[in-house]
């Protein structure tokens, strides 16, 4: 398995989560693969068509690629 495919792994897995809390999540189960959160984090932001257009044309077919953004507050604190 590439980063990639782990990234769209775990998005399936937890598609609410933020990016940056997925990643932390990604590289503590992953850290062979991964170099450092950052890495985790640049490999979602690349399933979910976040690094400019250039790599959103790439991915423009995924279930990932957001047409709103998620929410602020998952949590719902006040």
């Amino acid at each position: 398995m590439n980063k990639a495919d782990v990234a769209r792994n775990y998005r399936e897995k937890f598609p609410t989560y933020p990016t940056l809390k997925l990643a932390r999540i990604m590289y503590e189960d992953n850290k062979l693969l991964f170099k450092n959160v950052d890495s985790a984090r640049g490999s979602l932001r690349y399933i979910e068509g976040k690094q400019g257009d250039e790599k959103r044309k790439k991915v423009a077919n995924s279930p990932f690629v957001l047409t709103e953004p998620r929410p602020y507050n998952p949590y719902n604190l006040p």
